[in-house]
């Protein structure tokens, strides 16, 4: 008798401690469902009045996947990826494989710890230096389009999570390596987290990990280079639902033997 165990989609759970920015996934998380993937989306709504680390915010994400009781595929871009990483870390049961976009091993690879340091440098107006930073973090050159980004990241700057400001930041703490599978997605002309940061990755991935750089990706890639992305995460999500139905199979005869 041949057991087959039932094919599963791919659950998917974007997590964005920066909601204003939440708009440059949209295409990536559209192509996943319409490939047949669940998607579902965690937004961390910071009280401006409340300071908040990023343990808080772990322990946070623990409860809510804790209620959907199976292992999740987390995306995550940028700072999300710090925190989606300690999840891992904390929490190996509830993450099935992580999927980090423009993410270092650094803690402090973030646009905002890029915007903090301009800031203590330069003696500009933080418009023009978001402005600038719109054209870095996008590669576009579409008046209006820049017009728009600048305003999410003011918004990002003013009301939203980050580790780092122009006075202090929350102390770094280096990653430990972990058991669960891991794609990191980094764009090779980022000049958030730079071309070295493969070597930076080296000694927390292992055999089966993947490290993918997007031929002329900026930070914001998923939104620029979405079909090459998505086909990473599908080469990647395959291998997975193969482990996971031989572990079904591997369970279904189990019960047949009982």
């Amino acid at each position: 008798m041949q057991i087959t165990a039932p094919r599963s989609k791919t659950k998917f759970l974007f997590i964005e401690l920066n909601p204003s920015l939440a708009c440059f996934s949209n295409k990536l998380a559209k192509t996943l469902a319409a490939q047949g993937s669940e998607v579902k989306r965690w937004c961390f709504n910071m009280d401006p009045d409340e300071a908040c680390q990023s343990r808080e915010i772990v322990d946070l994400l623990h409860k809510s996947l804790a209620e959907s009781g199976e292992p999740t595929v987390l995306i995550s871009h940028g700072i999300s990826s710090i925190i989606a990483y300690q999840l891992a870390e904390a929490f190996p049961n509830q993450v099935r494989a992580l999927i980090l976009l423009s993410a270092d091993a650094s803690r402090h690879s973030t646009w905002q710890d890029q915007y903090h340091k301009i800031r203590k440098m330069m003696p500009c107006s933080r418009k023009n230096i978001l402005t600038h930073l719109s054209h870095l973090l996008t590669g576009h050159h579409c008046p209006n389009f820049l017009a728009a980004t600048t305003k999410l990241l003011e918004k990002s700057v003013d009301s939203e999570f980050c580790l780092s400001s122009i006075g202090d930041s929350e102390s770094e703490a280096p990653y430990k390596r972990i058991e669960r599978p891991i794609l990191v997605i980094n764009g090779d002309n980022d000049f958030v987290i730079d071309r070295n940061s493969k070597n930076r990755w080296n000694h927390l991935l292992k055999n089966g990990d993947r490290y993918v750089s997007i031929n002329d990706g900026r930070h914001f890639h998923q939104h620029t280079h979405t079909d090459q992305i998505s086909a990473e995460i599908a080469n990647f999500t395959e291998m997975l639902l193969n482990d996971k139905q031989i572990d079904e199979c591997i369970s279904s005869l189990s019960q047949l033997e009982n």
